[in-house]
């Protein structure tokens, strides 16, 4: 299996509007509240890509033998509190990161991963942060192999 990851292009928005309604489908089934229609997901894309400018970000694509299977959008964040010492308020945030079911195990997801890390390291940021649901044990599992440690815990309450 040939695996390729590039930078997302304009022509790319169709297929990262359906990988990120693949996205939406698989966090409403842990998370029923999600906007599993085919406009949010292209609504979410397009914000998504006017953050990655500016902010000066990146969205990967990742395929397998030339079919998009995958994507990854990363943003610089910045901790505004003075209580967090000045050399770690950028950090990198993963806002989303996603392999289409039949590539999951064949490496895409890793390869994603990876590239996000280089590219938060080129931008001289020293952490890469992301979220993961509660219920997403196979994410939690990848996370923690990969180097991932708990940080904070956003805790739900339906009212």
């Amino acid at each position: 299996m040939n695996i390729t990851i590039a930078d997302a292009s304009p022509e790319d928005e169709p297929a990262l509007a359906a990988m990120m309604r693949g996205l939406n489908e698989a966090e409403n089934e842990l998370v029923p509240n999600r906007d599993v229609t085919d406009a949010a997901a292209l609504e979410h894309v397009r914000y998504l890509m006017t953050c990655v400018k500016e902010q000066g970000g990146f969205a990967l694509i990742g395929r397998r033998d030339g079919e998009a299977l995958g994507f990854a959008i990363g943003l610089v964040e910045t901790e505004e509190g003075a209580y967090v010492l000045p050399e770690h308020r950028r950090f990198g945030f993963l806002t989303d990161i996603f392999v289409a079911p039949q590539a999951r195990g064949g490496g895409l997801a890793g390869a994603l991963l990876a590239r996000s890390e280089a590219r938060f390291r080129a931008l001289g940021l020293s952490e890469m942060r992301l979220n993961v649901l509660e219920g997403n044990g196979r994410a939690r599992r990848f996370y923690g192999k990969s180097g991932f440690l708990p940080y904070g815990q956003i805790l739900s309450k339906p009212l």
